[in-house]
């Protein structure tokens, strides 16, 4: 027989009397209820047959968890309450009187990643130039996690998770953008493997692009100048004089012809005519 824990949330009354709480609230308290009570059972349960630095470790990494989850609820209440304003004004007096709900963006904390739902306000010319600058869906809602406490392993699932919440389906194709970090490499291989998905990964894409875009060396390098006192060690005119002069800047080259070589120099005889007079 295993011990199963529940927690139920209700809310009291000056007399004591319990009553539950609204559907929205239990939504929004749902993912730290269900984390505290599976840490409730494995204490009761399974915490007895470890010592003191593995119970440390198992409480640990679903204790974070549970922080996080109760910051998500935490903006999950907040989208729920909150209430549009009779104005708002700009810091350069522009009036924002239009309002588009339900803003989804990424926030970074000290728990891990969560999101946030909230109103946007804007003026009417800026609502109406944005609607036709973006008459078609686009993408919303960047996310940006980092973790000093998490393994690569586990910030690349996380990663996964995202996409799934994002596409259900999967009938996107996901690509991974990584600087060639193997840890990193290996573990998108893995999570695709274990999820049953094809992920392509570019690697040093931007180191390329930043090679590509400087100019190409000049075609002649110049020559290393020798020691300041030669190779035998006393000084002579060769290793000392001043260097020459510094090679052309690098200019694009052309479409055409190649250059024709500058013609050899030549002396001949000269003749001189007798005057008429």
């Amino acid at each position: 027989m295993e011990l199963a824990v529940s927690v139920t949330v209700t809310m009291a009354g000056e007399d004591g009397t319990e009553f539950p709480v609204s559907e929205e609230l239990t939504a929004a308290l749902a993912g730290p209820v269900g984390q505290f009570a599976s840490m409730l059972t494995w204490t009761a349960q399974d915490a007895g047959a470890l010592d003191h630095g593995d119970r440390e470790t198992e409480i640990a990494k679903p204790g974070r968890e549970l922080q996080r989850k109760l910051l998500q609820s935490a903006f999950t209440i907040d989208a729920g309450c909150e209430e549009r304003m009779p104005q708002v004004t700009s810091a350069a007096g522009v009036r924002h009187g239009t309002v588009e709900k339900g803003h989804d963006q990424g926030v970074v904390s000290i728990f891990g990643p969560v999101r946030g739902t909230r109103m946007a306000y804007r003026n009417r010319r800026e609502a109406k130039a944005r609607r036709k600058a973006r008459p078609g869906p686009q993408a919303r809602g960047k996310r940006v996690a980092a973790s000093i406490t998490e393994t690569i392993h586990d910030m690349i699932g996380a990663a996964y998770d995202e996409g799934d919440r994002r596409d259900p389906p999967r009938a996107r194709q996901r690509v991974f953008l990584v600087d060639g970090n193997k840890q990193q490499i290996t573990a998108i291989g893995d999570h695709a493997r274990a999820r049953g998905l094809k992920v392509p990964v570019l690697t040093g894409f931007i180191h390329v692009l930043a090679i590509s875009a400087r100019p190409p060396p000049h075609c002649t390098p110049a020559t290393p100048r020798p020691p300041a006192n030669g190779p035998t060690g006393r000084s002579c005119e060769s290793c000392t004089a001043a260097p020459g002069p510094s090679p052309p800047p690098w200019r694009p080259s052309l479409p055409g012809p190649a250059p024709r070589p500058a013609p050899a120099t030549w002396t001949w005889p000269t003749r001189t005519r007798p005057s008429p007079t």
